[in-house]
């Protein structure tokens, strides 16, 4: 068995989407020499959608289910990486028929080479269609879609669309969960099994995850 490693380490200076804050992490206590009673202790300060994240259905609906409440039988289990770097920047229903995703439930795209997740964050990255996300959600098995990109949603234009595949995803009444930043640059394409483990944010819009595929 193996395991690959999809999360992007939480740095100050690591690429954010849009607006969203920086990380920032400060010291609060150190360890002071010949001091046993000293130890080392810092302040985290992240957004609920830094780096390798969970989109749930909150993020985008009012009453929706938040990151604390999502079923960890739907983060985790069987799930294949798809390989769309040939597929151009706007990911339809006629790239992702081309997948043959019947049985799939859970599905990362891989859209690049990691170039879309340094800095300055290029803002050209592959994103899920308004019909494809729609496709998906109506068309396929896939109840988890993850991406390796800051949004599933193009960037340069995302918030004056409004953002279509994520209301298209998590607002329906069945919804399929998002999970965005993922590192899938030396990850196998194929199938294994995803571990998908956000932080259980009471009420959360969204959650930094930990997410692991496994491969036997």
């Amino acid at each position: 068995m193996r395991l690959y490693d999809l999360t992007l380490p939480i740095t100050p200076g690591m690429p954010v989407y849009d607006d969203d804050p920086e990380p920032v992490l400060e010291s609060v206590s150190r360890i002071r020499h010949d001091d046993p009673t000293s130890y080392n202790l810092s302040r985290l300060v992240i957004s609920t959608h830094t780096g390798t994240h969970v989109d749930p259905p909150l993020h985008f609906c009012r009453g929706g289910a938040g990151a604390d409440s999502l079923p960890l039988e739907l983060l985790c289990g069987p799930c294949r990486i798809a390989d769309l770097r040939g597929a151009g920047r706007k990911i339809g229903p006629e790239e992702l028929q081309e997948l043959d995703l019947t049985g799939v439930e859970r599905l990362l795209l891989r859209t690049h080479d990691g170039e879309m997740l340094r800095r300055p964050v290029p803002l050209d990255h592959a994103f899920l269609t308004a019909d494809g996300a729609r496709w998906l959600r109506e068309s396929s098995d896939v109840r988890l879609i993850g991406t390796d990109c800051l949004s599933i949603d193009p960037s340069d234009r995302g918030a004056s669309l409004g953002y279509p595949a994520h209301h298209e995803l998590l607002c329906a009444h069945r919804p399929v969960v998002v999970v965005e930043g993922l590192d899938l640059a030396d990850a196998p394409l194929g199938d294994g099994e995803l571990w998908c483990l956000p932080l259980r944010i009471a009420g959360g819009d969204g959650s930094p995850a930990r997410v692991v595929f496994v491969v036997p």
